[in-house]
């Protein structure tokens, strides 16, 4: 693996095309039927991966660039200023700038992590054995039950040790029940550790517009993915019931008394919110009973999702110009005007309008497209 500019702004353009047919996926209900989860999925996983790793493969093709990355490159790479003996491009000032925003990024992210693991501590437990649950639910003992004042949707949270939050708002027990059983499994899943990731990502590339909109995808997806895992197995009535617990648990929270988080607390629990919103809901739902007998992708439309890393990353564009310094004492064949002059048995090369030479075999290369004259 090689890791250059050429590399980070071919995975920055392949990147916004991903996103971009990521959200057709997404928001068109018609593709529910064809694109399943594990396919959307793995889409996503293509993007993650691109972006942690934005380099050079072993079977990346290089095509070269003579005009545009030229320009472009010279244009970045051209000293400013001097600054203690240092030339400093805008090639420099442009990584600074990147890098500190990178650094603020990651502190805050740090800090809300640690600010809503503090106060997430602090709230009321829940034991499991008073939650009244219309059905079994296996509930880790690591995992760790809270209630929190304020309207906010069921969330999970921790990365070591995880905690389910709930409201404090009155839930009916089959619907409390489903929605223990889409918590639970999204600690199963460790969602909250690839949504931090996801998180992570957003800092380093902060200024890159696709991967806020890549952050929403993959909550998305997310949500999506555990939704599936809960109803793949259950019958009809099971399918629906838990379809209508979305509806229900989502209408409770936006019809409870408006009991507001702290507002540094909201922050913070941004990255590990489980989404009720209704375009959100929306999306979820039509998924659900769109797929109904759709569980799993076309197995040669899922054979995409191994082959797209290899096309993704087997070309890029390396700009392709002469150095003036290297090219003193060369020249340039023309084949439209320069020509190959035969004279007592030997070949010289006639190029910008001189002798450039004797050569040994005019037939080879771009020799042989020259024309041969005898004197």
């Amino acid at each position: 693996m090689h890791l250059s500019v050429s590399s980070i702004l071919i995975s920055l353009l392949v990147t916004t095309m991903l996103v971009g047919v990521l959200q057709l996926f997404i928001v068109r209900t018609r593709a529910y039927g064809v694109f399943r989860i594990d396919f959307i999925g793995g889409f996503a996983l293509v993007v993650i991966l691109r972006m942690l790793l934005p380099c050079e493969y072993i079977d990346t093709y290089t095509i070269s660039s003579h005009k545009i990355l030229p320009a472009i490159y010279g244009f970045l790479a051209h000293t400013r200023w001097t600054m203690g003996g240092v030339k400093v491009t805008w090639f420099i000032m442009l990584g600074v700038i990147w890098l500190i925003g990178a650094v603020i990024a990651l502190t805050r992210l740090t800090w809300q992590a640690y600010h809503l693991d503090k106060t997430l501590g602090s709230l009321p437990r829940i034991n499991a054995a008073d939650l009244e649950l219309a059905g079994p639910v296996q509930i880790p003992p690591r995992v760790k039950l809270y209630r929190i004042n304020g309207v906010t949707s069921p969330f999970v949270s921790g990365l070591r040790h995880p905690k389910l939050i709930l409201p404090s708002i009155a839930i009916e027990p089959t619907t409390l029940t489903y929605i223990m059983r889409h918590e639970v499994q999204h600690i199963k899943n460790r969602d909250v550790l690839v949504k931090y990731l996801i998180s992570l990502l957003v800092c380093v590339y902060w200024w890159f517009p696709p991967m806020y909109i890549f952050r929403r995808q993959a909550n998305m997806i997310i949500e999506m993915r555990v939704d599936n895992q809960i109803v793949q197995r259950a019958g009809k009535d099971d399918y629906y019931g838990y379809t209508q617990s979305l509806v229900t648990v989502t209408k409770q929270i936006q019809n409870a008394a408006k009991s507001p988080i702290a507002p540094a607390l909201s922050a913070a629990l941004l990255p590990q919110f489980t989404m009720f919103e209704q375009p959100t809901l929306t999306h979820r739902i039509k998924f659900l009973l769109t797929g109904r007998k759709v569980k799993r992708t076309n197995r040669f439309v899922l054979a995409m999702v191994v082959i797209l890393p290899l096309i993704v990353t087997s070309i890029i564009f390396e700009p392709d110009s002469i150095n003036p310094a290297a090219a003193k004492g060369t020249f340039e064949i023309n084949p439209k005007k320069d020509k190959i002059i035969e004279y007592r048995g030997k070949y010289y090369i006639w190029a910008e309008g001189k002798n450039q030479g004797w050569i040994k075999n005019p037939h080879v290369g771009i020799l042989k497209k020259l024309p041969i004259e005898k004197h």
